[in-house]
């Protein structure tokens, strides 16, 4: 199983581009529906000729697809391809198997899609038109003479049509769901990428948490909720003590360690549509909406003393503390800049009363 999946990983994983993936796909079923067509010319009574030119065609299947690995030249193989089947193999197996009353023609479809789904632009137009007079002058000719057609002697000419139709559908059939299953995976691909760069866009790398420009859109947001609709809204800021000689002290990487998990306590103690954001340096932002100021100060209180117990690194002996400002939008705030300094004044006034605590429109204070 194992084996299997390496061998598939290497040959049509999500590492390759799609045209690579695809051209593998197509260039083994080739080899691999090449058999049964092998098979039906043997059944057909198609002759030497017949079977040996379709032998030639697994063949050729298999040296295209070992030049194609060796070479990594995959323009040039699908080149080669193309024009291999659409100009020498298949029109060989039409005078060595039939003609018009076999079932060969049905296989000229598999060029043209191969030649609409493989080839550029212009490569694809002007190709097609050439397969287009291609084809007109083969059956022409196979018609004017008939001579030059190997006839079929075996079986009837139904019997064989009939059995060409059936390896050409089984063809189509997983040629179709090939590409649509390559089409997911590159779909699923693009769209997890598209996920990480809104993510990048969006958050702080450090702490995961989000960036201040998303934090300023959500605010907005919140706000145009709250005067439509009269929606309370609030917001705590909260600031790590004493950051700056926890920094000099232990060094940045601790410092680091400590952003990251009083983020990690920030969002456990968040609902699904409250938000974290880093607004600053050491400073992180919570909004809540719908929670009225009391509310937000219950949940500021809950958090800080939960941090106070917190563990957040080994190398750190004192405990780490928050202080923290409260504040619910009110209609009499014009901008979130001034919505923003409310909470950051109450901040100011945490720091400045002994650290530690959180400081709301009803905290009793000297100053």
């Amino acid at each position: 199983m194992d084996f299997l999946l390496k061998i598939y990983n290497k040959y049509f994983g999500e590492h390759l581009p799609l045209k690579i993936r695809f051209f593998n796909i197509a260039i083994i079923g080739g080899a691999i529906s090449s058999i049964p067509a092998t098979i039906t010319s043997i059944i057909s009574g198609a002759g030497l000729p017949g079977i040996l030119t379709s032998v030639a065609t697994i063949l050729f299947f298999v040296v295209v697809f070992i030049i194609s690995q060796v070479t990594k030249k995959f323009d040039a193989a699908i080149f080669g391809t193309i024009y291999g089947l659409n100009f020498l193999l298949f029109p060989a197996l039409y005078f060595t198997t039939g003609g018009v009353h076999s079932g060969m023609p049905i296989y000229f479809i598999i060029g043209i899609i191969f030649t609409v789904l493989m080839m550029k632009s212009k490569a694809m137009i002007i190709t097609i038109i050439i397969e287009i007079i291609s084809l007109s002058c083969l059956f022409y000719y196979g018609y004017k003479h008939p001579e030059l057609v190997a006839p079929l002697t075996n079986v009837s000419s139904h019997r064989d049509i009939a059995l060409d139709f059936l390896i050409v559908s089984l063809c189509l059939a997983t040629l179709v769901k090939a590409i649509s299953m390559c089409y997911e995976l590159e779909q699923k691909h693009a769209n997890d990428l598209l996920s990480k760069l809104e993510d990048l866009s969006i958050k702080d790398p450090l702490t995961g948490v989000y960036n201040r420009r998303f934090l300023f859109k959500y605010l907005e947001s919140g706000i145009s909720r709250n005067i439509e609709t009269n929606t309370p809204v609030s917001i705590i800021m909260f600031d790590i003590d004493k950051f700056k000689r926890l920094n000099d002290n232990y060094g940045h990487l601790v410092g680091d360690e400590v952003l990251r998990n009083l983020c990690c306590i920030l969002v456990e103690n968040c609902r699904n549509y409250d938000i974290v954001a880093r607004y600053g340096g050491e400073e992180f932002m919570l909004v809540l909406p719908g929670a009225g100021e009391e509310t937000a100060f219950r949940r500021a209180e809950q958090i800080r003393k939960r941090v106070e117990k917190a563990v957040f690194s080994e190398d750190i002996e004192e405990p780490v503390t928050v202080s923290g400002g409260v504040v619910c939008f009110e209609k009499t705030m014009n901008t979130t800049e001034e919505f923003i300094a409310v909470a950051d004044q109450y901040l100011y006034l945490a720091k400045e009363s002994g650290r530690n605590k959180v400081v709301w429109s009803k905290t009793k204070t000297d100053f």
